[in-house]
């Protein structure tokens, strides 16, 4: 089973891996928090592996745009 379902390249400069999550939402407490994770092709750390998330947010380390995850979601070929 393929895992690979977000784009790791930045749609505003087209850098390649730089793409961060600075923000996001544990969904089972509605707690924000501040992970500042590597967005990798397959996810990202959250540091409980149990955590499941919602309203992701990412910025590139190269340009500094901002975007939400769901916008980085690869397209299914």
């Amino acid at each position: 089973m393929n895992y690979n379902q977000w784009v790791t390249e930045c749609p505003k400069c087209h850098d390649q891996d730089c793409l961060t999550v600075f923000e996001a939402t544990i969904a089972s407490a509605g707690e924000r928090f501040y992970p500042k994770s590597r967005l990798f092709p397959d996810g990202f750390e959250v540091g409980d592996e149990s955590a499941s998330t919602e309203d992701e947010k990412i910025r590139c380390d190269s340009c500094g745009g901002t975007f939400d995850l769901q916008d980085l979601e690869k397209e299914e070929s």
